[in-house]
């Protein structure tokens, strides 16, 4: 006996639909452009024939955080497809609880993916002035201190900062 309510509604064809749903649907996390500008003085850079330290100081740090938020779509696009795969089980009463536990699940589910997925794409980086022994003061962008503190000598030795 052949049940053509199965076949049409939980057939390959719903399976795939449902992916190609979920899969437009993930990348909902609202973007955050974050563009950073460093302007400076005309003949801040100066080439140097060879190279050799330069030794400074670190006069400032400053921390710039990028955090992308949630938007709530996660929850909203989850709880659309809980429902969805919720309503294919049971008859009556059950598909009705069975559509709302997709519901809920689904958008429980969707926000907390969205939550990950923005706090995966939030950095933290580090803006480091440095006052050189030659008078010029340079701006370094960096992921990382490693280590470095405001007031403490530093080298540069081709484009790289350390501690002197």
């Amino acid at each position: 006996m052949t049940n053509s309510h199965w076949t049409r509604r939980r057939g390959p064809a719903g399976v795939v639909a449902a992916l190609v749903v979920t899969s437009l649907l993930a990348g909902c996390v609202a973007p955050v452009v974050r563009t950073t500008r460093i302007y400076e003085e005309p003949g801040s850079f100066r080439v140097q024939p060879a190279p050799q330290a330069r030794y400074g100081t670190v006069s400032r740090i400053e921390i710039t955080e990028s955090r992308y938020g949630t938007t709530g779509s996660g929850a909203v696009v989850g709880a659309l497809i809980g429902g969805v795969l919720g309503s294919r089980f049971g008859g009556g009463f059950g598909r009705s609880a069975a559509t709302a536990v997709g519901v809920f699940g689904g958008a429980v589910i969707g926000d907390q993916t969205e939550q990950r997925q923005a706090a995966a794409a939030s950095r933290q980086d580090f803006r480091v002035w440095v006052q050189f022994d030659d008078g010029v003061q340079q701006t370094f962008n960096l992921p990382q201190l490693g280590g470095l503190q405001a007031g403490e000598r530093v080298r540069l030795v081709r484009g790289v900062l350390m501690p002197a």
